[in-house]
């Protein structure tokens, strides 16, 4: 039997290698796969950065998360069903959010910023976080002088304030804010020849 493995789409901040997740209509949370790397750019770009994984290590990773659903090759608008005078026609599907060709959650949200959170006596819920703020793209678990870094899109300054006050009323002990000026991509090293 082949060896059945998903183009999953991740965030990859420095050395760090994050899985991103997506958001149903309704809020729910829950991982993406594509059957081929052209599946994934076709939908989120070819500067989406990617890793290879097998449903079950896709799992393990969602599952401490709360996240158990998995979309596999997402089809983000369905085609229309053609109605007939009895029938209404019916209203387009989607699995997420995002759909080919509309602004982007960066166009959508242009102030991209990182929050480095230093927890007071208790965790910050970041379930909780991520429901209650659409600005919240991802976050990671650190070991260091903070004890998360949240990936924010804010729509503007004031969401951004606005997200910074709620960590502190969380429970944070300090916030620290840094704006994202552009977004570093690997390229080809350029070869030049030896004389």
């Amino acid at each position: 039997m082949a060896r059945v493995v998903w183009h999953v789409p991740v965030t990859v901040t420095g050395r760090t290698t994050a899985l991103r997740l997506f958001r149903h209509r309704d809020g729910r949370r829950c991982a993406v796969g594509f059957s081929s790397a052209g599946a994934l750019a076709d939908l989120l770009g070819t500067g989406q950065a990617a890793v290879e994984l097998g449903e079950p290590a896709l799992r393990a990773l969602t599952a401490p998360l709360g996240v158990d659903e998995l979309v596999l090759d997402p089809r983000l608008v369905a085609q229309p069903v053609a109605g007939g005078a009895d029938r209404p026609a019916a209203a387009p599907v989607s699995a997420l959010h995002l759909v080919p060709g509309a602004p982007g959650p960066e166009e959508a949200r242009p102030l991209q910023a990182l929050a480095r959170v230093s927890y007071g006596p208790v965790p910050l819920d970041f379930d909780r976080l991520a429901a209650e703020f659409p600005a919240v793209q991802s976050g990671l678990a650190l070991a260091g002088d903070a004890d998360l870094e949240l990936r924010l899109a804010c729509t503007g300054p004031e969401e951004l304030r606005a997200v910074s006050i709620a960590l502190l009323r969380a429970g944070a002990a300090h916030v620290r804010i840094d704006l994202v000026l552009r977004a570093l991509i690997p390229g080809q090293p350029a070869l030049r020849s030896v004389p």
